[in-house]
């Protein structure tokens, strides 16, 4: 989805090669909106079109108001289409006899996604 939008609104992200794999790439049609409360993070990986700086307590609730509501059918099928094919073909929708991190991550929520039911 994220190499597909065509505004990304990052919170608090640094960017890392972890996040976005080759800087190069990452996003290019995007419009960047990037809040950050540490001014020495925004641009130093990713160049944001909108970089807004401070805690985003504050930043946030006073963007809001700047924020016209859009419906976006299509593209909100698009999304669970790719849910979708994603799943299927998905490793931690598989047993498997190792661990890997996703399919642990996904093992501990479903044993405790209900515990507090």
């Amino acid at each position: 989805a994220v190499q597909a939008c065509d505004v990304l609104i990052a919170m608090g992200m640094r960017f890392d090669d972890r996040i976005t794999g080759r800087l190069d790439s990452f996003a290019k049609q995007a419009k960047i909106i990037h809040f950050e409360l540490d001014r020495a993070e925004v641009g130093k990986n990713v160049v944001p079109d909108v970089p807004v700086i401070g805690d985003l307590a504050e930043t946030l609730p006073a963007m809001l108001p700047m924020i016209e509501e859009r419906r976006h059918q299509i593209w909100l099928q698009e999304l669970k289409e790719w849910e979708t094919d994603s799943a299927q073909t998905d490793i931690i929708n598989y047993e498997v006899d190792e661990l890997i991190p996703p399919y642990v991550i996904r093992q501990l929520w479903h044993s405790t996604s209900n515990a507090s039911s």
